[in-house]
């Protein structure tokens, strides 16, 4: 007490000018205490708030054909010994010299047409034969904003007697051959009709995916009520999972005719399974996945969202149509994970 009465009348005794420059400098020196860790605290906030913002994607979706909602990408039941058909539900008739649709023609050699405008085809068995369906195409979208790389995902069991394969898609408004539209929306006329999508819009389907993308026809009030997708190239998705080891007899080597090196297939098999040996043959995950870097022309960098459309093909042997039909469920997995852009 007597120390802090003897600093007091120390200070006291201190010329004005001095007493001045004293406070200052304890001021100061507060102030600078202060501020120091106040500076780092906020300075650190800023480093975390950028990292945040640039980091953490605001959405990522996978949903059907024009973002509708996932619901509408249903693969449903593949009837395997079904007919190639027409667009009006039809079979096809292929002509055994030409194997082209071998329609009825008039003297001028246009089509002759039913009442509902469906072709009529010549169906004598010794001229026309008809064709087992051995695929189906599927369109869905891959969309999200705050990213510039996604890793697409597929996978299915061993038992699964399909092939999968995923392609690059392209939306157009108008199906080729119509006249008296932008010929920049519509589907390019030297498409092959089996790389087109036929895709029928539904009513109320966008719950799922608000997003806002530049140069998306998503809120377009004059959309035809049918959009058409166009196959384009191979995404050619990698298999992640497959160990050559004999299980019930069965040797796996391969994974639908693509051969992994031996460190793949110990590798994501032990991340599966670990030690455990007794796997039964059909049950073994295949896993395929794409890593999708987006360009530039498809991001919109105001606030890079995007939307790619895709279209899964599934295909099997009109060979083993039978054994198909006669084995439980099929089930294939569609995932997406958002990349490190």
């Amino acid at each position: 007490m007597n120390r802090i009465k003897k600093i007091f009348r120390r200070f006291d005794d201190l010329p004005a000018r001095k007493k001045m420059q004293l406070v200052t400098a304890m001021t100061l020196t507060f102030c600078l205490m202060i501020s120091i860790p106040s500076f780092a605290w906020f300075n650190e906030q800023k480093k975390a708030a950028e990292m945040f913002k640039i980091e953490y994607p605001n959405a990522l979706y996978v949903n059907a054909a024009h973002r509708e909602d996932r619901v509408f990408f249903d693969l449903g039941a593949i009837n395997v010994n079904a007919n190639v058909t027409d667009e009006f539900g039809n079979d096809i008739y292929y002509s055994k010299s030409t194997n082209q649709p071998n329609y009825h023609r008039d003297d001028q050699d246009q089509i002759i047409t039913n009442e509902d405008g469906s072709p009529k085809y010549v169906t004598e068995p010794e001229l026309s034969y008809t064709k087992k369906i051995d695929k189906k195409q599927y369109v869905f979208s891959v969309s999200g904003s705050g990213t510039r790389s996604f890793t697409l995902q597929l996978a299915h069991t061993t038992n699964n007697q399909f092939t999968y394969k995923v392609y690059d898609a392209t939306q157009y408004r108008y199906n080729k051959g119509t006249t008296g539209v932008d010929e920049a929306a519509a589907v390019p006329s030297g498409a092959n009709d089996e790389d087109i999508v036929k895709y029928n819009l539904n009513a109320n389907s966008h719950t799922e995916n608000k997003l806002v993308v530049s140069g998306d026809e998503y809120n377009d009030p004059t959309l035809p009520s049918t959009l058409y997708y166009v196959k384009g190239s191979d995404i050619e998705m990698e298999a992640k999972n497959k160990k050559e080891v004999a299980m019930e007899g069965a040797s796996y080597s391969e994974v639908l005719g693509k051969t992994l090196n031996d460190e793949s297939k110990e590798k994501y098999y032990t991340e599966t399974y670990a030690e455990y040996t007794d796997v039964h043959k059909n049950a073994v995950p295949i896993y395929w996945q794409k890593n999708v870097n987006l360009r530039s022309d498809e991001i919109d960098e105001n606030n890079r969202t995007f939307c790619k459309y895709y279209i899964l093909e599934v295909t099997w042997n009109t060979d083993q149509q039978a054994s198909i039909i006669n084995k439980e469920t099929d089930m294939v997995y569609l995932s997406v994970d958002r990349g490190n852009g």
